[in-house]
């Protein structure tokens, strides 16, 4: 067993662990310069080559770099894209992030950057919460995530588990909750019909993860019964190594005691809604990770890459089957 505590939760959520706060910010243009977003006048620049034998030049002609002016002063670099990238700046996406203020009166929460300035990301709280089980609050979210280096721009809707400070950013089948518009030509116009079409599939997919949520809560979860399942979806392997089955049985323990034991969870214990969160909030705030930042590093998988956090979900659906 891991010697993480797990019983006790003194946390932020990922956009907060990375962004700056925007509480008191009412138009787009504040969350931009108080996010540290504005005026980065993203572009792109020629590439070149350099031939370590002669020290003659080429110019790379289907390659191009992504360059950006620093909020701090200087030029920074973003990476390498294909000729026909084409850049959405900071600005557009705030522009059609705050549709969602005027029609749907969200309101700004976060903005910061990801990998240095590779990708940046702009938070809304929407309005209204809910109480799963009648007692366990969640809210809802808003997140534009655009990127600089090549990948796509994506606008996410994620509820947020108040008592753990869980992202619950999971697919749903027949409930989109996540549009990508790539860098192309016709991006700006792309991003904007996507967003007002997302205006729409915004509250048919918090109501589809409310209805699947209060069918976690409804459904009972004994202790046994949720250490089998973890020991089968997470347990090491018959031929694993001394070193993988230790990792196996601390990340198992973890698991167990967020259950089990975790004050997070202590309203909803015993319940398939406590395995879901469970498994989450282990995801969330205790997975593993590398670098010198392992709350950072979590917060970033966290928002771009809520794969396990979907598994989790389908693992506890097969259980209120």
């Amino acid at each position: 067993m891991s010697n993480t505590d797990t019983t006790t939760i003194s946390r932020r959520d990922a956009f907060a662990t990375l962004g700056t706060p925007l509480l008191s910010t009412t138009s787009a243009k504040e969350a931009l310069e108080n996010g540290g977003l504005a005026n980065w006048n993203v572009r792109k620049a020629p590439v070149f080559a350099t031939d370590p034998i002669t020290g003659q030049t080429i110019e790379m002609p289907d390659r191009r770099s992504v360059i950006f002016d620093r909020p701090d002063g200087g030029l920074g670099y973003l990476g390498d894209v294909g000729r026909q990238h084409t850049t959405i700046q900071n600005e557009e996406q705030i522009e059609v992030m705050n549709l969602f203020a005027t029609e749907a009166g969200a309101t700004f929460e976060t903005a910061g950057i990801a990998r240095g300035g590779r990708k940046v990301f702009v938070t809304m709280k929407l309005p209204g919460h809910y109480r799963i089980g009648g007692t366990d609050l969640v809210d809802n979210y808003v997140a534009g995530l655009n990127s600089h280096d090549g990948s796509a721009f994506k606008l996410m809707v994620t509820p947020l588990r108040f008592a753990c400070m869980n992202m619950l950013n999971v697919a749903l089948p027949g409930a989109s909750q996540l549009i990508t518009v790539r860098h192309t030509r016709a991006a700006s116009t792309k991003l904007r019909e996507e967003v007002l079409a997302m205006l729409d599939q915004t509250f048919i997919y918090l109501d589809e993860f409310q209805a699947t949520a209060e069918r976690l809560a409804a459904t009972d979860l004994s202790i046994d019964r949720f250490q089998e399942i973890i020991e089968r979806e997470f347990g090491a392997g018959e031929e694993a190594s001394a070193s993988a089955v230790t990792r196996a049985e601390n990340r198992t323990g973890e698991m167990l005691s967020l259950f089990s034991q975790a004050a997070s969870n202590s309203g909803i214990r015993d319940t398939a809604w406590a395995g879901f969160n469970a498994l989450t909030e282990w995801s969330d705030h205790f997975a593993p990770t590398r670098g010198d930042d392992p709350d950072a590093s979590r917060a970033e998988r966290a928002i771009y890459d809520p794969s396990f956090k979907t598994r989790a979900l389908d693992i506890m659906l097969g259980v209120a089957a």
